[in-house]
C-alpha cells in the first residue's frame, strides 16, 4: 500500500521505523495538527511556522477566539495552501483547554467539492 507520510504522533510500526499514513486526508489532518500545536519560533529556520494557540489559553475567551481563528486562517493560507477552510469553531471546554473544529476542503482536485471535519483539543499541560 502506498504511503503519504509519517503519522503523528510518532509511533513505531512493525513494518517500518515509524507508523505511516496511507491516505491524503490522513496526512493533511496530521499536518494540520502539527501546524496548530506549534508555537511561532519553535521551528528552526521557519520562525513564523505555527499558530500560537497555547499562548492564548489564559486570555479572555472573547479576545482569544478571534485571535486563534485569525492565526489559524493565516497559518493555513501560508503553510497549507492545499486546503481551503470553510468554517472554524473555537470553544473553551474549561479554564485550560481549547477545542478547535475546522471544516475544510482539499484543493488538489478541481472536480472534488468534498468537505472534511477536523477536531483538536489543545490543553495547557
Amino acid at each position: 500500500m502506498r504511503t503519504t507520510g509519517i503519522k503523528y504522533p510518532l509511533t513505531e510500526s512493525p513494518t517500518s521505523f515509524f507508523a505511516v499514513n496511507h491516505t491524503t486526508i490522513e496526512q493533511v489532518k496530521d499536518n494540520l495538527t502539527i501546524l496548530l500545536l506549534t508555537n511561532k519560533g519553535e521551528r528552526i529556520m521557519f520562525s513564523d511556522y505555527g499558530c500560537n494557540i497555547s499562548r492564548q489559553l489564559f486570555e479572555p475567551s472573547t479576545i482569544a477566539i478571534d485571535k486563534i481563528e485569525e492565526n489559524i486562517r493565516d497559518a493555513v493560507e501560508k503553510w497549507m495552501s492545499s486546503i481551503s477552510i470553510k468554517d472554524i469553531k473555537i470553544t473553551f471546554n474549561d479554564e485550560y483547554a481549547i477545542i478547535v473544529k475546522i471544516n475544510f476542503m482539499l484543493n488538489i482536485n478541481k472536480y472534488s467539492q468534498e468537505f472534511y471535519d477536523f477536531e483538536l483539543t489543545v490543553e495547557n499541560k
